[in-house]
């Protein structure tokens, strides 16, 4: 979603289950924000070794992530908020998403913020906790999508006041998504 104000982009992730694509899907009609699936990321050579059962290796996945930091970071540019689903990222891909910030602050852009949001469940396994330093949460996934992508709203609500209380900056309550 365009606003004057700076683009948030969400980073959605979670394992197989936990109802990620469903839950971007009621976001975007939710703020109108475009979501992209990380999978739609891979060059054709990456979904052949995907399908024939193949393991990709280090140099797929990181061309993987660049295309996706680079979709963030053209958005940021352009003012455009995201959401972005994911399986769960490690602490250095996050890293590489992240870059997207940087791209924005070179062009002038005011600071743009990924979010990441990781979605779990009583029975999810194999998720890649943040660190202190990031900035992200987790959020339940049980339940409907719509539920979910409330409560999702809800924290990304809570983590923007959050930082602009901390910034000096006005609360989220006068500023739109």
């Amino acid at each position: 979603m365009s606003s004057k104000f700076s683009p948030v982009h969400v980073v959605l992730s979670g394992v197989n289950g936990t109802g990620r694509s469903g839950i971007a899907e009621h976001l975007s009609q939710l703020t109108g924000m475009p979501v992209a699936e990380a999978a739609a990321f891979h060059p054709a050579t990456s979904r052949r070794k995907i399908a024939s059962g193949q393991v990709l290796c280090t140099a797929d996945v990181t061309g993987q992530l660049h295309r996706m930091r680079d979709w963030i970071a053209d958005r940021a540019v352009s003012g455009t908020s995201t959401i972005l689903t994911c399986p769960p990222l490690s602490r250095a891909d996050r890293d590489a998403l992240r870059e997207a910030e940087d791209v924005a602050a070179l062009t002038g852009q005011d600071a743009s913020r990924l979010m990441f949001i990781g979605l779990t469940t009583p029975d999810a396994t194999g998720t890649d906790p943040l660190a202190m330093d990031e900035f992200g949460t987790t959020v339940d996934a049980s339940g409907h999508p719509e539920d979910v992508a409330d409560r999702v709203l809800d924290a990304i609500a809570r983590m923007r006041s959050d930082q602009q209380i901390a910034a000096g900056s006005p609360s989220m309550a006068e500023r739109p998504m």
